[in-house]
């Protein structure tokens, strides 16, 4: 009779941790993202994360740098599309958002899809302009 206790007790007790384990996944309600910050000349870069249950799945840029370098005077918008790296990861709102370390803004939020947009505070350096060759 003791053992069949000890047996109901431990099916009773994994019975609860399968439960358990389905119904509560890791919520994302907060994301670092690296990004190089554009600089005259230097090529466009994507987005990185070290955020667990995250992963970057797309990296824009506006304007978009036509010949895939950053171009001198202008200022730079970056757009990171942000998805869950599986199943046990759902974003949540509120979310809070950083590029650089800086906030960014939540543009778009779903369970398995974050859009987060920065905007780079300085505008690209100008062309330097040579007047006389030596």
């Amino acid at each position: 009779m003791k053992i069949w206790k000890i047996v109901t007790v431990l099916l009773a007790v994994l019975l609860l941790a399968g439960y358990i384990g389905c119904v509560s996944g890791a919520v994302v309600n907060s994301v670092d993202v690296k990004v190089t910050a554009p600089a005259t000349g230097i090529s466009k870069t994507d987005a990185t994360t070290t955020t667990t249950g995250v992963k970057v799945s797309k990296t824009e840029w506006l304007p978009n740098p036509a010949n895939g370098k950053f171009d001198a005077d202008t200022e730079y918008k970056v757009i990171v599309t942000l998805t869950n790296s599986s199943k046990d990861y759902t974003f949540t709102s509120p979310v809070s958002a950083k590029v650089n370390g800086n906030a960014a803004t939540v543009d778009s939020i779903s369970s398995t899809q974050l859009i987060i947009s920065y905007t780079f505070p300085q505008k690209t350096a100008k062309a330097v302009e040579i007047d006389d060759i030596i």
